[in-house]
């Protein structure tokens, strides 16, 4: 009661205003959640180590009955405003969900925010599925410049670990630009392609296989339009499965769109052929065909 008997909960905790506020801060992941290619969407759930020094919360334990912590309210003392700036849905600023901290007796103040943080992803998707991400998280501090607060980031994240399909290559602290007072934490992401190549890649090959084989079936049989057309129809249903999961881009082509694509128009082309190859059986029958 002593300590915060005039404490000024808007004040830096600095008896010389015009020094800022040292903030250690350290970012640990739980986990990857999601990343959602179509919403352009990604989540994890994370959490801040941040830790400063109060000038005005410092005393003698050997004076205090050797107390060297005490836990005081979140209302009563000053700690940063720090909100994620780049989010998917409405600004929040991250709460302190137990409402108090605990103080040491030379004024260090530790705080571990957490939450599950979605913002918005940048993809670039051309080389799916050997695709490689970049994604931002952005923090700022609320109210402050960086005159008034200055973050020390320590660079090394922690417990970071991919999903069953991303691999996490480099996670980093970078500072944000111009006057804006925070940090950003980038995320690369590789997609790992094994999934995409056996269920999508695999078999779009082998029906590119069987599409050809469509010249050895015999006019008589009748099968050989609805060979093609069934051919082409598996083409339009595996393009519709791409188009439903990847994002509506229209500055850029994803290669594999592209290559369904290309053996839709090739499946058209034997279609085509098919058609004028009966005709002219059914024409002529076995007449030869005149030399000119």
């Amino acid at each position: 009661k002593a300590l915060l008997k005039d404490y000024d909960p808007y004040l830096r905790p600095r008896r010389l205003q015009e020094d800022p506020v040292i903030i250690n801060a350290s970012f640990g992941v739980s986990r990857l959640h999601d990343l959602n290619e179509k919403e352009r969407k990604i989540s994890i759930l994370g959490y801040f180590r941040l830790t400063w020094i109060d000038e005005f919360l410092v005393w003698d334990k050997d004076k205090h009955q050797n107390i060297s912590d005490i836990v005081v309210k979140t209302d009563d003392i000053w700690w940063p405003t720090i909100g994620l700036g780049n989010p998917i849905s409405d600004f929040e600023t991250m709460k302190n969900t137990y409402g108090i901290f605990q103080v040491s007796f030379s004024g260090v103040i530790a705080w571990s925010p957490g939450a599950l943080f979605s913002v918005m992803c940048d993809m670039k998707l051309q080389k799916f599925p050997f695709d490689t991400q970049t994604c931002d998280f952005v923090f700022v501090i609320l109210g402050y410049t960086k005159k008034d607060i200055v973050i020390n980031a320590n660079p090394d994240i922690l417990n970071v670990q991919g999903t069953t399909e991303w691999d996490v290559l480099e996670t980093k602290f970078l500072e944000l630009p111009g006057g804006s007072n925070g940090l950003k934490i980038r995320f690369t992401l590789r997609r790992k392609p094994y999934f995409v190549l056996l269920t999508v890649t695999m078999p779009l090959t082998l029906l590119s296989i069987l599409n050809i084989f469509v010249f050895l079936i015999p006019v008589e049989s009748g099968e050989k339009t609805s060979y093609a057309i069934s051919t082409f129809l598996a083409y339009s249903i595996y393009l519709s499965v791409m188009g439903s999961s990847l994002p509506d881009d229209a500055e850029s082509i994803v290669y594999m769109t592209l290559y369904i694509e290309v053996m839709m128009s090739l499946s058209v082309l034997i279609m085509a052929l098919v058609i004028i190859q009966i005709r002219l059986v059914f024409y002529h029958g076995d007449d030869p065909l005149p030399c000119c």
